[in-house]
């Protein structure tokens, strides 16, 4: 559906709209049953207090990083005594046997258009910008959207940071590598 990235807005064949945010912050776990239940409580109010045609899109990546990280830790190290040679051979062994991850949260925010009606994954429609009248039509529309999910996003952002969660969100070159990675994953 992804037509264009206008900035840090997704814009969809169809007129659907989206900002995607990386979050970062503590873990819940680590809470006390009061934080954790604060937390959740707020959580299920905002999710509650969702206007109709928004949509939330939590996406989990999960990368194995252990050469990586294995290579900038032996690079790191400066001695080259029995003892440092014996410290890198242990950690080496615990890499493969429990290899890193690198785990990142993203989140998307998105505004279906008024009307919208669901389609088949890869048969979007071409309404919208099969020409430049329709386009100029379909202009006024754009503008009040993008309007009301940026006025969305600053009430999401609010009610995330209240629990500790920081939303960064994604301008033009982030959601470009984003993608790149999330349609070409073997790349």
């Amino acid at each position: 559906d992804l037509l264009a990235i206008e900035e840090d807005l997704l814009v969809g064949v169809t007129g659907r709209l989206a900002l995607g945010f990386k979050i970062q912050g503590t873990d819940l776990a680590l809470y006390d049953d009061a934080g954790i239940q604060s937390a959740l409580d707020q959580l299920g109010k905002f999710l509650n207090h969702i206007p109709e045609g928004f949509f939330l899109h939590f996406i989990v990546r999960v990368e194995r990083n252990d050469e990586v990280a294995c290579k900038n830790y032996k690079n790191r190290i400066n001695e080259s005594g029995a003892v440092a040679r014996v410290v890198l051979l242990h950690k080496e062994s615990l890499w493969k046997e429990k290899p890193f991850t690198k785990k990142e949260v993203f989140l998307f925010l998105g505004l279906d258009p008024e009307g919208f009606k669901k389609r088949g994954m890869f048969v979007p429609s071409l309404t919208t910008v099969r020409s430049r009248r329709m386009r100029e039509v379909h202009r006024g529309a754009f503008e009040k959207n993008q309007t009301q999910l940026r006025q969305f996003e600053e009430e999401l952002c609010a009610t995330f940071s209240g629990m500790g969660i920081k939303l960064s969100r994604m301008e033009k070159s982030a959601l470009t590598s984003y993608l790149f990675k999330a349609l070409n994953p073997d790349y």
